[in-house]
């Protein structure tokens, strides 16, 4: 059996991909390999589907018998379904916090005031430098999960401590460890405002990110600042500006920097200016971009850097991003197709992946393919998909496409207050 992107598809992708390569490799058609087993040709049709639910243990296993291959296909099924059980227990986990968005809305007012205060923090409590290092850890975690119900309710207390680390810092070095972790908190919390259209908080929030980044030398976090601007940049329509503001961060990159640490900040800086570079119609110098992230991220193991995530798999998805914004939606479909982002990848950075698909499999016509799309954006970051302003353009268009709308899609639109 193949080990091809085990690692990277769901469980049930890879068994549909398995049954369908090891009937083409006996050559069989779907309709020779049904009557073999006994059963119609749309029963192995829907089991070769990827995106589909699970097919019947009995029908994977008269497919094991049929296509001989000695229990293989049980065990991947086995092992699907293991995944299936996860998925639901981490469903139910997170089920209440994640899709009452209207608990991080009611969480916004206290954010505002604590963003307003934590310059002039109130008298309280510090914990340790360690402790807090880890609340922080926690909050970008929060945040790259998309899990903003959590995230919005720890944020006002966390950034009213960190004012006073910052205030009742000893010496430089231990202020501009509390400045620093300042920064990456206020990231969280413009995590929270611009995912849910609060673009005033935001661009109040990446200004104070701004402000704290000129108190400290550290040229690194500057980038990762910059990474971040780009959402005042695109909410003013202003694409040359924020290009500007992307080489300029990249130059200021210092060569004095650990190679890895530098080929971080640069890639994620090219990663971002690529898709700015799209928007704005240039695809030179977007596939330029895309080049010299992926160059950096050749001997960068995906993870999470200064709030960032990068790596091979996030260059991807900015890929189809990138193909996506300049309105190549055949190239955009082909980046996508047969791939899945890791599932140690980052919720939001997962979501993304089909959320900037579905739109272009809806331009070339494939409008179930869209819908599967959309569902696994929603299984993956159900609120970060249900604000996204894509995901409400890609539903519409499906609603328009279909002479008769299925309960499934309605529902969806419904959760995602679509009409």
């Amino acid at each position: 059996m193949t080990d091809e992107l085990s690692e990277t598809r769901p469980a049930a992708d890879h068994l549909a991909g398995e049954i369908r390569r090891i009937r083409l490799a006996a050559d069989l058609s779907q309709s020779e390999l049904a009557r073999r087993i006994g059963y119609t040709r749309n029963y192995v049709s829907m089991a070769e589907r990827l995106g589909r639910n699970l097919p019947s243990r009995e029908l994977v296993d008269a497919l094991d018998r049929g296509l001989h291959t000695a229990g293989d296909l049980r065990r991947l099924w086995e092992a699907a379904k293991q995944e299936q059980a996860t998925l639901r227990r981490e469903n139910q986990s997170q089920r209440a916090p994640q899709l009452r968005d209207d608990v991080v809305r009611a969480g916004i007012p206290a954010l505002r005031r604590a963003l307003l205060a934590c310059d002039e923090p109130d008298d309280g409590p510090v914990r340790p430098s360690h402790v807090l290092e880890a609340a922080v850890a926690n909050a970008t975690e929060q945040r790259v999960q998309a899990r903003y119900a959590q995230l919005v309710a720890d944020l006002p207390d966390l950034l009213m401590e960190l004012g006073r680390a910052r205030h009742m810092a000893t010496d430089e070095l231990e202020r501009g460890n509390a400045t620093e972790l300042l920064i990456l908190a206020y990231r969280a919390a413009d995590g929270v405002a611009f995912k849910y259209g609060y673009s005033d908080l935001s661009g109040q929030i990446i200004t104070a990110m701004r402000l704290a980044a000129t108190e400290i030398d550290r040229p690194l976090l500057d980038a990762a600042v910059a990474y971040v601007r780009t959402e005042t940049f695109f909410a003013a329509k202003d694409l040359p500006s924020a290009h500007r503001s992307f080489i300029r961060a990249i130059d200021g990159i210092p060569t004095s920097a650990s190679t890895r640490d530098a080929a971080v900040a640069r890639g994620a800086l090219a990663m971002r200016a690529a898709v700015v570079s799209a928007r704005a119609g240039k695809a030179d110098e977007a596939g330029d971009h895309i080049a010299d992230a992926y160059r950096a991220a050749e001997h960068t193991p995906e993870g999470i850097y200064l709030g960032t995530a990068f790596g091979p798999a996030s260059v991807r998805i900015h890929e189809v991003a990138v193909a996506q914004e300049l309105g190549d939606s055949p190239t955009a479909v082909q980046r996508g197709t047969g791939w899945h982002p890791p599932r140690e990848l980052p919720a939001e950075r997962r979501s993304h992946f089909y959320i900037d698909l579905a739109p272009a499999q809806v331009e070339v016509g494939r409008l179930e393919d869209a819908f599967v799309s959309l569902q696994m954006a929603k299984r993956v970051a159900p609120l970060h998909t249900r604000e996204h302003p894509r995901v409400k353009t890609a539903l519409k268009s499906l609603l328009r496409g279909q002479r008769t709308v299925s309960d499934e899609l309605a529902t969806f639109a419904a959760w995602v207050d679509v009409n």
